[in-house]
């Protein structure tokens, strides 16, 4: 998880970290989609309890994510070894991954999920909804 890069490098001395990048808007875009106008345990997890919906609080969020983004360079500026930041809207992919971890990339494409087409699915909105609607009342686990 995002918000545990501290805690996870302290736990496991070595590890080596991928921050995924995308353009704010459409991060934010992604943002309202996921969690709509509800305010839900694993968003006041996540974002803090202060943190009403993301619906109408545009800024307010991409300042998160900068701020996100900027603790995570922060951390590891003395570390650039074992920081990897990769855009995969803009094509970052086997090339540069396999070559941070030392591998060699496969001649496969890169997989691709949750992508607005993979959202398009009856079963993939119906779950939607009901997260939207009921997540508030699931246990963050679940959600």
């Amino acid at each position: 998880w995002p918000i545990f890069f501290r805690e996870l490098d302290a736990a496991f001395p070595g590890s080596k970290f991928i921050l995924t990048v995308r353009e704010p808007e459409s991060w934010y875009a992604s943002l309202t989609g996921h969690f709509g106008a509800a305010h839900n345990e694993m968003q006041a997890f996540i974002y803090g309890e202060d943190y009403a919906s993301p619906v109408g609080a545009k800024e307010r969020y991409l300042g998160v994510l900068a701020a996100h983004e900027k603790s995570v360079h922060d951390y590891f500026h003395k570390r650039p070894d074992d920081l990897l930041v990769m855009d995969l809207r803009a094509g970052d992919g086997w090339e540069k991954l396999c070559a941070f971890l030392g591998e060699q990339a496969p001649d496969a494409p890169f997989p691709a999920k949750n992508r607005a087409s993979d959202r398009r699915t009856l079963s993939y909105r119906i779950r939607r909804k009901l997260n939207q609607a009921f997540g508030k009342y699931l246990a963050p686990e679940r959600i």
